[in-house]
């Protein structure tokens, strides 16, 4: 399935939520449902603009998550969709070993990579929302990471799990409005679209992953593997 009959798969369980929250409203139920149909794919339909602005939406959006958060079901379709395009990959038992051993030396650093190791994350070669990010090595979506043609060094693999730990804290679609700069409904739009999503040059999020992969790196080199040999971190 594409990704375009994943979202309709999932607008018509909103579709049917919003029927059922609809009932929940009280007198005029039924025309405050029909409304927040069309609503749905107004709100799609319209980048850049606030939900609260469309009608009806303010009343129905706690109970409907997909008329709340217009990005959790185009995001749940873009990862599977990636998925289906990808391959699993195993990443090397060193890699955690090394992470564990800096985390109980830097508390700061090690609270983020925490997150991320306990996450479980699953790492994948490909993925066609790499198409989306051409000069990204890697894209993490929530506890899936798809990497450029499997290329996995050590550095890469500390980078990626911050970002794991980053969507921990805040959450699928405010870690990545805050990481994008843009609205939850303009990168709903731009991914239905197949259209690419540039990160923000001062994105908080990428300081704070490079800042500690920076530092996991100098760390590093003083560092050996189980082998004895010295530890690459590029």
């Amino acid at each position: 399935m594409g990704l375009g009959g994943w979202v309709k798969k999932k607008a018509k369980q909103g579709y049917r939520a919003t029927k059922r929250g609809a009932r929940k409203v009280g007198s005029g139920a039924k025309t405050v449902g029909a409304s927040a149909l069309d609503a749905t794919d107004t709100v799609l339909r319209a980048p850049g603009r606030a939900l609260h602005d469309v009608p009806v939406v303010g009343r129905l959006a706690d109970g409907i998550p997909s008329i709340r958060d217009p990005l959790a079901p185009v995001f749940e379709g873009v990862v599977a969709t990636s998925l289906a395009k990808s391959k699993r990959m195993s990443v090397p038992g060193e890699y955690s070993d090394l992470v564990h051993r800096y985390i109980a030396v830097n508390g700061d650093d090690g609270a983020w990579l925490a997150r991320g190791l306990k996450a479980k994350p699953r790492f994948h070669s490909g993925g066609w929302i790499l198409k989306l990010q051409p000069d990204a090595e890697a894209m993490t979506l929530d506890n899936d990471v798809f990497v450029r043609e499997g290329r996995l060094p050590l550095r890469r693999y500390v980078h990626e799990l911050v970002h794991v730990g980053q969507y921990k804290v805040f959450g699928r679609t405010d870690f990545l409005t805050t990481y994008f700069g843009l609205s939850a409904v303009t990168i709903a739009y731009r991914w239905t679209r197949g259209k690419p999503t540039d990160k923000m040059r001062s994105s908080p999020h990428e300081k704070s992953a490079y800042g500690i992969d920076k530092r996991f790196c100098e760390w590093a080199k003083s560092q050996t593997t189980a082998a004895g040999t010295p530890v690459q971190c590029r």
